[in-house]
């Protein structure tokens, strides 16, 4: 749990092997779980101009600013910009990219918006991937319901 020497340990890491995908992503995820916010969202910013047009990056990148933390401070529309270009790219029809873009509104407070993302990602899962999306829906129709009976 010591994040800022971790942070540093991969940092001498990626001077030796600068050419490594793995470790900058490391690094991120340190920077996240550390609550490091403003370094995590800048280096956000390089990975996502890095990935250009990897959906599966761009996803991922995503998904990890939106469920990397429970703490308020990652920059959520730089997250769904990546996650909306990460489905875009691939017409609409990745349901882990959906599902990422769903998760990225649900924590944007985007509750209906995120509902019909996730609607959309279990319509276009195969089967064995539904459930688990299912479960996600779940977890946003329950959050809506307090909302709902509150108006």
């Amino acid at each position: 749990k010591d994040y800022p020497k971790a942070i540093r340990l991969i940092e001498g890491l990626m001077e030796k092997f600068p050419k490594s995908p793995e470790f900058p992503l490391i690094k991120f995820q340190f920077q996240i779980q550390g609550n490091q916010f403003s370094q995590a969202n800048e280096n956000a910013k390089q990975l996502i101009e890095l990935a250009k047009d990897d959906a599966e990056q761009l996803s991922q990148l995503a998904w990890m600013m939106a469920t990397g933390t429970s703490q308020k401070g990652m920059d959520l529309d730089l997250a769904a910009s990546a996650a909306e270009k990460a489905v875009k790219l691939t017409e609409e029809k990745n349901a882990d990219h959906i599902d990422t873009l769903a998760q990225v509104k649900f924590r944007q407070g985007l509750l209906d918006e995120a509902i019909a993302l996730q609607k959309k990602a279990i319509e276009v899962a195969p089967p064995q991937y539904a459930d688990e999306l299912r479960k996600h829906l779940e977890e946003m129709e329950a959050a809506v319901a307090p909302q709902n009976e509150s108006k």
